[in-house]
């Protein structure tokens, strides 16, 4: 995927050189933060040490071949280092992204598993989610609610006067 990757982008940027030439790593750039996202941080370090390669021997010398110039190793050090911090970062996205979708199934596995009727809001009250005993209580599935109140999607009656009482929810977001 790595090498794949970076030979896409040079071939990509050999093709327009006479465009993009004062930046040879535009593309090669985007080969790293493909290679990390799809692959994670190992074919994102390879990507990166490919395309620097690719990019000082393409690119940066006035023939084809590796250029040992002080600019030339500079630029190729400041990409690397930029290539290395976007993908650190992206791991980073990619961990809290597992961890999320992680929660999100334990959430829902939960809420499946309790027999009574759970109704969750957001701080404003508006229904996130429910489940399936809530469902067959208020007749309302859980695609349908996505955003409405919550007195909307849950009536409550006094017992007493027979007219609509105040939700609990409500007094909670209030205090």
């Amino acid at each position: 995927m790595a090498v794949g990757n970076s030979l896409v982008a040079v071939c990509i940027q050999l093709s327009l050189l006479k465009y993009v030439h004062p930046t040879p790593f535009l593309f090669l750039m985007g080969a790293v933060v493909l290679s990390g996202w799809w692959g994670g941080l190992g074919p994102a370090i390879v990507c990166a040490g490919l395309s620097s390669a690719a990019a000082d021997y393409f690119f940066l010398s006035k023939q084809r071949g590796f250029s040992f110039t002080e600019t030339d190793n500079v630029s190729v050090t400041m990409f690397s280092a930029i290539a290395t911090l976007i993908t650190l970062l992206n791991e980073r996205v990619r961990g809290r992204s597992d961890a999320l979708t992680s929660n999100q199934r334990w959430l829902s596995a939960t809420m499946s598993s309790i027999g009574d009727a759970v109704i969750a809001t957001d701080p404003t009250g508006k229904v996130v989610l429910l489940n399936r005993v809530a469902e067959s209580l208020t007749g309302w599935s859980v695609l349908d609610t996505g955003g409405r109140e919550v007195s909307e999607v849950f009536k409550v009656i006094s017992e007493v006067t027979r007219q609509p009482a105040l939700i609990p929810v409500h007094e909670v977001i209030r205090a």
